[in-house]
């Protein structure tokens, strides 16, 4: 339930996000951390799990590394803040550089156990190794990616935990013991936006809001 009250306060505030954006000057940046729920293609370039058709068959009418027939809720807020739909961080062949964000979701993906491919901790180190050497290239004088502003005033996104319940649930575990463990979930979401400060300005704007 804790995982699921997580979503839905971001999902709440969406609005104001999406009101803010549509006065500001600057393009949109979105940095999203998770599961299959927000995989644009992670498991694909990262693991080389083949996803074919019918995944796509009513958007792209092609297999997009979704394992969704259409379109994300990641994908429709892109649409909705007129970006280019976010790339797989882990994709080496997109030819991108990231200038709108970019998604570590990997489908699969839980908190626990941790330091594993692709926990939601590894999927923090991605992002703050990310962080670290875009902007010691901005300061070198790279153009076209994104600075610390950008950083600062990213949209962050964690959908992440139903894996952990189905790993609870497949070991037979009882139903108070799959609830007992819920808030060691929602611990190593916490620790994941106390690590990194940019994460914590976020949802300190957040918790304001809501």
């Amino acid at each position: 339930m804790g995982c699921v009250c997580v979503q839905l306060q971001l999902l709440l505030f969406l609005p104001f996000f999406l009101s803010a954006s549509a006065g500001c000057d600057k393009p949109p940046v979105l940095f999203v951390f998770g599961d299959s729920n927000s995989d644009t293609g992670g498991a694909a370039a990262g693991l080389g799990y083949p996803i074919h058709l019918p995944n796509g068959r009513t958007f792209f009418n092609t297999s997009s590394a979704r394992i969704s027939d259409g379109r994300l809720l990641i994908d429709l807020l892109c649409q909705t803040l007129n970006a280019s739909l976010l790339l797989p961080y882990l994709d080496s062949l997109s030819g991108t550089s990231f200038t709108n964000g970019a998604n570590f979701a990997v489908a699969g993906s839980s908190t626990l156990p941790k330091n594993v491919p692709f926990s939601l901790n590894i999927q923090l180190m991605q992002f703050l190794r990310f962080k670290a050497r875009t902007l010691q290239l901005v300061t070198q004088g790279a153009r076209n990616l994104i600075n610390d502003e950008g950083f600062r005033d990213a949209l962050y996104l964690i959908d992440i935990g139903q894996n952990d319940l189905d790993d609870a649930f497949s070991k037979n575990l009882s139903y108070a013991q799959v609830i007992g463990r819920i808030p060691a979930f929602i611990i190593e979401i916490e620790n994941a936006i106390k690590v990194s400060p940019v994460f914590l300005r976020f949802f300190s704007k957040l918790a304001h809001y809501l």
